[in-house]
């Protein structure tokens, strides 16, 4: 596995939660009645941000108009005139604030702070370090030129040893379809946990021997506490391993988060893209499959694009094989989409590839026409004999291809 490029990009990088004491550190001192003091400025990454309110300083801390500041720092705004609560959400922050008071909350957790947003000549403005720092971002107060500088912080040699240490074990749980091992790099609070140990539960042991390699490692986000990554997870088939296998290439995107004993968790990871590098030429095989098996696997094809414009969902989770904790996913998901769309299936081009005894690997097309678009998409499906003679769809389906046709 190669460590990862500390490269940075210029995305974003917005905190997960943070936790402040009390007393927070001013910004600025108040100015003699005798002097003439400069404009505060405000520069994020070495560029100077414009305010419809000038930054004023009150009880040592420098407010800063607050959408202006959270639309720079690629928040969502919103603001509730009845409760006087001013929001700021990205994909990885929510920050509440209300005014006049110390009701704040950054991701859901109430911190306690001394400071409080406060309307000034009709416009509401917010402490600057505050928002700054619950934004993952290092601020620093300049007191001769006056100038508040936001930047990004630089990823220090230990995260950077810890986090490709992490990557390193969880790439090494994979390849060993270590499940415990896999487990034991997530994080606690991670939203996928509890699914991914329900899955581990349900699974049987997979019978092709598979080699996962992490390749292309890349930080994209960074703060000191979460740290986003880019990786390449390579899927090739063993050495030695004679059935047939569809290797594979996901693009994944990790995201990390630092434990309160120092430790680097996954959080979440989410499949950007899936590639097949070597479908197209695996699909032109012409295997010899007998004519009952042949017939039977078409058939299942037929029940499950059946059920799909029949929009039932009991015929549809019968075509596949699955596990309990599958099945319920399936149904779920399944039933939420029939009640959004009413979109109609037809498939074409079907093609029997591979064959082994009980196991034949189909590819075709599925056209979907809904009311706005119509979608056309190659798949591949394996389809299994199970113990009891019947044909079913393996829930682990490929797509090869995708594209929207207006």
């Amino acid at each position: 596995m190669k460590k990862f490029m500390m490269k940075r990009s210029s995305a974003l990088l917005l905190g997960a939660a943070l936790t402040l004491s009390f007393a927070q550190p001013t910004l600025a001192a108040q100015p003699s009645a005798t002097q003439v003091q400069k404009p505060i400025k405000v520069v994020l990454n070495g560029e100077e941000l414009q305010f419809r309110v000038a930054p004023v300083v009150q009880s040592q801390t420098v407010y800063v108009e607050f959408r202006s500041l959270f639309q720079a720092l690629g928040y969502e705004v919103g603001y509730d005139a009845a409760t006087k609560t001013i929001t700021g959400i990205s994909d990885s922050t929510h920050i509440q604030m209300q005014i006049g008071t110390t009701n704040t909350f950054v991701n859901g957790q109430a911190l306690a702070t001394a400071v409080k947003p406060i309307a000034v000549n009709g416009s509401t403005l917010v402490p600057l370090r505050f928002v700054g720092e619950a934004s993952g971002l290092d601020v620093k107060w300049n007191s001769s030129t006056r100038v508040v500088e936001l930047s990004y912080p630089e990823l220090s040699e230990q995260d950077a040893e810890a986090l490709s240490d992490l990557i390193g074990q969880l790439e090494t749980a994979a390849s060993n379809e270590d499940e415990a091992g896999y487990l034991a790099q997530f994080a606690s609070n991670s939203p996928q946990l509890a699914d991914l140990k329900a899955q581990f539960e349900a699974d049987s042991e997979g019978d092709i021997r598979t080699d996962i390699v992490f390749d292309n490692i890349e930080l994209l986000d960074y703060n000191r506490s979460t740290a986003v990554l880019s990786v390449e997870a390579i899927t090739t088939k063993e050495e030695g391993e004679s059935r047939f296998y569809l290797e594979q290439n996901d693009l994944l995107t990790i995201t990390a988060s630092l434990q309160a004993d120092g430790s680097w968790k996954v959080y979440e990871i989410i499949v950007e893209d899936t590639i097949y590098p070597g479908a197209e030429e695996a699909i032109k095989q012409q295997p010899t499959v007998p004519d009952a098996d042949k017939a039977a696997v078409l058939a299942v094809l037929e029940a499950n694009v059946k059920a799909l414009n029949d929009e039932n969902v009991a015929d549809l989770v019968a075509t596949y094989s699955l596990t309990s904790w599958e099945k319920e996913q399936f149904e779920a998901y399944y039933t939420d989409f029939f009640e959004q769309y009413d979109d109609k299936f037809s498939h074409s081009n079907v093609t029997i590839f591979a064959y082994e005894d009980g196991v034949a690997h189909v590819s075709f097309q599925e056209a979907e026409v809904g009311e706005d678009a119509r979608y056309n998409t190659h798949y591949i499906y394996t389809i299994e004999k199970s113990a009891d003679g019947k044909w079913l769809i393996n829930p682990d389906v490929k797509v090869i291809t995708s594209e929207q046709v207006e």
